[in-house]
């Protein structure tokens, strides 16, 4: 379990935040910000999901699917909830707008994870960062 913030990047007006520029802000950004995605030889993000969750909705507990490939799965919360919190494994973690948690190696493949209802609507975006040169190799 990886923890950063990026409230920087997800104020209200910055330059990052408008769509296909601020994608690539965030991909180049990731790796340098989580040792556990800056660790993945040559990362690459595979996967984007934009996901919303209407106030008291929740994730139940689940180990993510093995495709698309990803040695680490990270989620930046975007949304107005100042009560979320997600657990990984027995590890409990209370988010902000613009924290941002991943998860690799046996947290990844082992551990389940979940999101608790929120007090409020629930806006956040996960990306999947894979190794180039094993995805060669698919």
């Amino acid at each position: 379990l990886c923890l950063a913030s990026l409230q920087e990047g997800t104020a209200a007006g910055s330059a990052e935040r408008r769509g296909c520029e601020w994608l690539r802000w965030l991909q180049r950004e990731l790796p340098r910000r989580l040792p556990c995605v800056g660790a993945v030889d040559e990362p690459l993000a595979v996967f984007h999901q934009l996901q919303y969750l209407q106030r008291g909705c929740a994730i139940s507990a689940h180990v993510d699917a093995p495709t698309p490939p990803a040695d680490v799965v990270a989620t930046l919360s975007l949304g107005t909830g100042l009560h979320d919190t997600v657990r990984v494994g027995s590890a409990r973690v209370r988010l902000r707008p613009g924290d941002l948690y991943a998860i690799a190696g046996p947290a990844r493949w082992e551990e389940t994870h979940e999101v608790h209802p929120s007090t409020s609507d629930r806006l956040s975006l996960t990306v999947r960062f894979a190794s180039q040169s094993e995805l060669q190799n698919c």
